[in-house]
This record gives C-alpha cells, sequence and structure tokens, in this order.
C-alpha cells in the first residue's frame, strides 16, 4: 500500500461523462487489487451526472 500525503501528488480532472462542471479528485493511497480511498470536491455548481431526486428531476 502506498500512502501519499496531502498535497504531494496533483489533483486529476473528475471526467466529463460523471461530473458537469469543474471537479477534483485525490487519491491519499492505493492498495493492492480493487482497494483504493478518493477525495472528490465540487466547485461552485458542479454536480455529479445521473442523480435524480424521488420526484425524477435532476438534482
Amino acid at each position: 500500500m502506498e500512502i501519499r500525503h496531502p498535497g504531494s501528488t496533483p489533483s486529476a480532472r473528475g471526467s466529463s461523462d460523471w461530473f458537469t462542471g469543474i471537479v477534483r479528485i485525490d487519491c491519499p493511497f492505493n492498495g493492492s487489487g480493487a482497494l483504493a480511498c478518493a477525495t472528490v470536491t465540487f466547485e461552485p455548481g458542479a454536480v455529479r451526472r445521473g442523480i435524480v431526486t424521488p420526484w425524477g428531476r435532476p438534482f
């Protein structure tokens, strides 16, 4: 497992397939196999695509 200190690696930009607006993704650690961790930071106005309210409206 590789653990990184905050700010030691540049943030990745969120994919436009998943998000609208500017989104930064930071990965503080990657383990073996499918183990990983990420922090997602949304700039003002950015949202996750595909989320709808219980009434069917986009969130």
